[in-house]
């Protein structure tokens, strides 16, 4: 937990997603598997939870009660990790969706931290 006189910084994330390594088309069928089959993509909804940081000593600096809502169809594919601490960080690791425990909890238990 970082203390209050301790800086903290924002880390700003943008997802681009991609099909094949180009940028992913809604509604159309230009997306091509390897097998050679045109799909269309008509929702692309997320949740990622679980955020690392990689710091240069190759520690890990696990953040608590930070989700974020992905839904790139609306727009959705920006967030932010807040009140991190100053320092160089290597690599950003993340879940895909929910860990159980936090999937089963009441609402009203977890912080509105979700982004």
């Amino acid at each position: 937990m970082v203390g209050a006189s301790a800086p903290s910084h924002t880390l700003h994330l943008q997802l681009a997603p991609t099909f094949n390594s180009h940028p992913l088309s809604f509604d159309s069928l230009t997306n091509t598997t390897a097998a050679g089959q045109q799909v269309s993509v008509t929702r692309l909804d997320f949740l990622l939870s679980e955020f690392s940081l990689s710091r240069d000593d190759g520690s890990w600096l696990h953040l608590t009660n930070s989700f974020a809502f992905i839904g790139e169809r609306a727009g959705r594919a920006s967030f932010e990790l807040s009140n991190l601490p100053a320092g160089r960080y290597q690599k950003l690791r993340f879940h895909v969706g929910l860990l159980p425990e936090t999937n089963h909890k009441d609402l009203q238990a977890i912080p509105p931290a979700i982004l």
